[in-house]
This record gives structure tokens, sequence and C-alpha cells, in this order.
């Protein structure tokens, strides 16, 4: 949802979220923070779809956040020629075409490559509200409850959650 606002405060021109049926909630939210289009991948096939709604050419930029390594692929396949694709999702191994990579010219970065300049101007963009906190925490827990607050998090029940201290 940062990235969401993040790119729609700097001018993308659409924004498409992608998830699951377990995500009804977050596309709720991506919604009422500029989400042009929700992609369930639960129930159509995401690169055709959002081939669809980009005229074939597919996403200058994507941001793959599942934290699963076969959305690795996906994302690349959803990248436009010379597109750049932007890995934060945390696991130990993800399959990927060496070949695609290098005929579509594209950039792939992950989030261990990201200055401290970035997240100084991300704290900015929260402080000077060109993106909200507020709309993507669902729940508050008090830091005993972290249990409790993990498993809603599991179960689809919140967004983000905020441990109050």
């Amino acid at each position: 949802m940062f990235h969401l606002q993040a790119f729609k405060s700097a001018g993308a021109s659409i924004i498409i979220v992608i998830g699951l049926d377990q995500d009804a909630k977050r596309f709720e939210i991506a919604k009422k923070l500029g989400a042009d289009y929700i992609v369930n991948a639960s129930r159509e096939d995401v690169v055709t779809r959002v081939k669809e709604l980009t005229d074939g050419l597919g996403c200058d930029i994507v941001v793959e956040a599942a934290n699963h390594p076969s959305t690795v692929g996906q994302a690349i396949d959803l990248a436009s020629a010379y597109g750049r694709v932007m890995l934060f999702g945390l696991y130990p191994e993800a399959t990927i075409s060496p070949l695609t990579l290098m005929r579509s010219g594209l950039s792939v970065m992950g989030d261990v490559a990201v200055t401290p300049a970035w997240y100084q101007r991300a704290i900015r963009w929260v402080q000077y509200k060109k993106v909200l906190v507020e709309p993507m925490i669902t729940r508050t827990f008090r830091l005993e409850q972290a249990k409790e607050a993990f498993e809603a998090f599991h179960e689809g029940h919140g967004v983000k959650v905020l441990f109050e201290m």
C-alpha cells in the first residue's frame, strides 16, 4: 500500500494491485488509496489481465512484495520491455529465466539495493502526508498480544497492524 501511494504521488498513470481471495481487505483499502485496477490471482490469469489493461505492453515498474518465490517469475512476466522489477519478498530461492531478462532489457533490483536516502524520503512522504499510513492500519494490539496479531495477519484479517507500547 505504501508503494501504491508513492507511485500515485509521483504521477504514475495506472496502478494495478494484484492479490488473492484472502486479500479482500487489502483490495478494499487499495481502491480507497487510488488503485486503478484490482487483479485477483485466485480468479483470473494475472499476466493475461495485466497485458489487457496495459494494451499488451506490461508494466513499466513492477513491485513484488508477495513473499512467495512463485511471484518472482510472474513479476518479470508482468514487466514491459526495459521495465523495472523491484523484489521485496523474503524467500531463499526463486526460479527465473536469464534469457527473459536479457531479451527484454529488464532492470531487477532487491530491497538491499535501496539506499538510506530512500528511507529518509519515505519518512518525509509520510511526514508531509504524500503517503497516508492510517488507512493501512486495520488493527491495533498491545505488545503482549503479539501472537494474536500474527495469527490475524496470516489469516488475512488485517493489512497492517500497530503495536501499542
